[in-house]
């Protein structure tokens, strides 16, 4: 139980707004392997210890039924053409990933921003070098 409060105290929500990216402005559909729609690009999770993402954050659903899930960061491809992130999950995997609950990961703040800057990492951790 520790174990899984220090993992979530380290990890931040970073809303899709907030997120310099590659593509113009606006929504941004995640699609399958398939080129199928998944829904709505939301943000990531960041690791703040690590230094890393280690998830997106993905809304679906509509008016009535409304969901966001944590997928995989690893693989995703930027789709510049068709403005959209592939991912290598599929509708009926999505179901079985985990929801994100907004008031269970703080956001991103701007204290956070200023540690990950001028902070050394944390001993045990090392950032990934593809």
């Amino acid at each position: 139980m520790d174990d899984e409060l220090h993992v979530s105290n380290r990890l931040r929500y970073v809303p899709a707004d907030r997120i310099e990216f590659p593509l113009p402005s606006g929504p941004i559909d995640v699609r399958d392997r398939q080129n199928k729609p998944l829904g709505l690009f939301d943000g990531v999770i960041y690791d703040t210890t690590a230094r890393h993402v280690c998830f997106l954050v993905v809304e679906t659903g509509g008016f009535l039924r409304h969901h966001r899930y944590l997928l995989p960061v690893d693989p995703t491809r930027v789709d510049m053409e068709h403005r959209a992130l592939r991912v290598e999950v599929d509708r009926k995997e999505l179901d079985r990933l985990p929801e994100f609950n907004i008031h269970l990961i703080p956001q991103f703040s701007d204290a956070d921003f200023m540690r990950a800057l001028f902070s050394p990492p944390e001993v045990g951790f090392t950032r990934h070098v593809r």
